[in-house]
């Protein structure tokens, strides 16, 4: 057995040691105090720049995500940008999709819905269908159009004519948006009977399966007039969709049933008439009864119009007018001149039968 000997000095030496410990503890103790202190002080302001790191780090993936997708596109239809008419980026531009052509499938997922789409009726360029945009029952006018100025030869016909261009198409949608408007009240005039323009869109690609099948149970229940779309239709074909509100009967099938009908029939088109011209210098061009429509559903006793800043109540007597097809009309807005130039359009000099033909004639011969 071993013994072991503490003297005076080892004694001292374990003071001393245990005098350090306890300062180091005190030491270690201040300094977790002093750091307890600064996370809580400062562990939000990390937080938030640590979170605001990741969302700056997303963004930008997300926009240069973007930026690569919308160069190769534009580089991979180069050809394509180059050679389409400017008409078509100001139809775009008017429809909210900054020079960009949408695919059929963008707008219906989005808020174009297809499904149970019928055909109503049929244009001199256009078929007439009856669809769904976002929860809102409307009329759908979808026109092919040639978008550049390659001459017409290059087009298939549509209804044994030339394709609609793109200026043509662009007078008609800026004339009827001119139109729609003129129906705020806050205009020194005003007036409600031109069809509501709610959205326009344009398109490039095949014409879709739910049109298709809509035009073709029409054409085996009425018959159709019109070109078949598939006899134009190509991936790269381009379509204006204007998005509109409902009209009515046009005024050739109406069955007036009274002399009050008529005569308020009478006065809404010359009161409409006379804002959009005060408003626009505005000229129809094509107003014959098949372009205007009617309707009885919900319609106020009076009708309220501002012409020259002069209010006027027309007593409705159950009847709503509707004017529609801006194709050939002219306005002036902005001190520029809208309109489609009627010379380009022979065939409409040319027809019989009816008395608007005759004023074609007329109105050439004057001008």
């Amino acid at each position: 057995m071993h013994f072991f000997a503490i003297n005076s000095t080892d004694t001292d030496d374990i003071d001393n040691a245990y005098d350090i410990s306890a300062a180091q503890t005190e030491t270690f103790d201040e300094a977790e105090a002093i750091l307890q202190r600064l996370c809580f002080t400062y562990y939000p302001s990390i937080l938030l720049l640590a979170l605001v790191t990741d969302i700056v780090v997303a963004v930008w993936t997300i926009v240069k995500n973007a930026l690569i997708f919308h160069f190769k596109m534009i580089r991979c239809n180069w050809s394509y940008w180059s050679t389409r008419s400017t008409a078509v980026t100001n139809l775009c531009r008017m429809s909210d999709q900054s020079i960009f052509v949408l695919k059929w499938s963008d707008a219906i997922r989005q808020s174009l819905n297809l499904s149970g789409a019928k055909k109503l009726a049929e244009g001199a360029y256009s078929e007439v269908y009856v669809a769904t945009l976002n929860t809102q029952r409307v009329i759908l006018k979808v026109i092919p159009f040639q978008e550049t100025d390659t001459p017409s030869e290059h087009y298939p016909l549509v209804n044994d004519e030339e394709m609609a261009s793109a200026d043509v198409i662009l007078t008609e949608v800026t004339v009827s948006k001119a139109l729609s408007d003129l129906s705020d009240g806050a205009r020194f005039n005003r007036a409600l009977n031109f069809v509501k323009l709610h959205k326009t869109f344009v398109f490039r690609g095949n014409y879709p399966k739910e049109l298709l099948a809509a035009w073709n149970t029409y054409d085996m229940n009425e018959g159709c007039r019109n070109t078949c779309p598939t006899e134009y239709d190509s991936a790269d074909r381009h379509y204006i969709v204007m998005a509109l509100g409902f009209g009515g009967v046009d005024l050739e099938s109406y069955v007036l049933r009274s002399y009050n009908k008529a005569m308020s029939i009478l006065l809404q088109v010359a009161l409409a008439l006379a804002a959009a011209e005060s408003e626009f210098e505005f000229e129809h061009r094509d107003l014959h009864w098949r372009n205007i429509l009617i309707h009885e559903y919900k319609v106020p006793e009076f009708i309220k119009y501002v012409v020259d800043g002069e209010d006027i109540r027309v007593r409705s007597h159950g009847v709503m007018v509707v004017i529609i097809d801006f194709t050939n009309s002219r306005i002036k807005k902005n001190s520029t001149i809208v309109y489609k130039d009627l010379n380009q359009d022979e065939f409409i000099f040319l027809g019989h039968g009816d008395p608007q033909y005759q004023v074609y004639r007329d109105m050439r011969t004057i001008n």
